[in-house]
């Protein structure tokens, strides 16, 4: 498999914004979009899913993969007695890029071994819904990931990793700036090292990951500094200078047009919002 992808793979985190299982006889959802992927899988029973004018039927076994933002209807006839798994999360890497972006996934999908998903899923169910202990906590994270794995090993019937909707260049390009933390990132070295014209590479990057290469180094350099602050081990001057700034004026300035505060208020009213937990 491509390298560029398992590193980033290895740093992409997943979020749960809701989950559940259900039995419905009776369903009509219309014009739903959610900011967040939106996964379904029909254990018994048969539905509709309509999206973006095509119409799914939708049988035992298989497992609806939808993106954000997607308007889709959901639809259970009267009387059909239906099962469904659902789960709704975004697999993000910095909490800015949609790593299955990076691929042309398909909406539908059979899952072959049926028994290890719906027992994988109501495992994470249990272990969600228990007391949140170490172990709980856990064995949730551990069988979220495990869902994951068993939705791409379904969505690979349908499409192989040639599916990869993403050039190597543009991997290795989004791969360095993940990793390039400090303030002396710009366009321009991006232009230079992958011999492609400035503008080019912006608007190509924000196509394929959302958001362009400048605004997602800079997001990514808020963060840092919110950690460093959060953590309280060092002062201002000295993060401005570990963070690549000129000054720890101009540090203060681009933090403070990004976050509404200045890097020792954003440390102080971290302290207080710790000490009332």
């Amino acid at each position: 498999m491509n390298a560029q992808l398992l590193t980033l793979l290895h740093n992409a985190k997943i979020d749960i914004s809701g989950f559940g299982m259900h039995r419905r006889t009776e369903m009509l959802i219309e014009d739903r979009v959610l900011p967040y992927y939106v996964m379904s899988y029909h254990k018994s029973g048969e539905a509709l899913m309509r999206i973006r004018c095509n119409e799914y039927h939708i049988t035992p076994g298989q497992v609806i993969l939808l993106p954000p933002h997607v308007s889709h209807d959901h639809i259970v006839e009267k009387g059909v007695d239906t099962e469904l798994f659902w789960w709704h999360f975004t697999f993000t890497i910095g909490g800015v890029v949609d790593i299955l972006r990076l691929f042309t996934l398909p909406y539908v999908s059979e899952v072959e071994n049926r028994s290890a998903f719906e027992s994988v899923f109501e495992n994470y169910c249990t272990h969600n819904q228990s007391n949140p202990t170490i172990s709980n906590i856990l064995h949730e994270k551990a069988k979220s990931f495990e869902i994951l794995a068993i939705l791409f090993e379904a969505i690979l019937t349908v499409r192989s990793y040639n599916a990869l909707s993403v050039p190597e260049n543009f991997l290795k390009m989004l791969r360095e700036v993940l990793e390039y933390p400090t303030a002396d990132f710009s366009l321009n070295y991006l232009a230079e090292r992958y011999y492609l014209n400035a503008t080019y590479i912006s608007n190509r990057f924000k196509e394929y990951f959302g958001i362009s290469p400048i605004n997602l180094h800079r997001q990514l350099l808020v963060s840092r500094a919110k950690g460093y602050l959060e953590a309280g081990k060092i002062g201002i001057n000295e993060l401005a200078e570990l963070m690549g700034f000129e000054s720890s004026q101009s540090f203060s300035r681009f933090f403070t047009s990004k976050t509404g505060l200045s890097p020792s208020q954003y440390r102080a009213t971290f302290k207080i919002s710790a000490q009332n937990i």
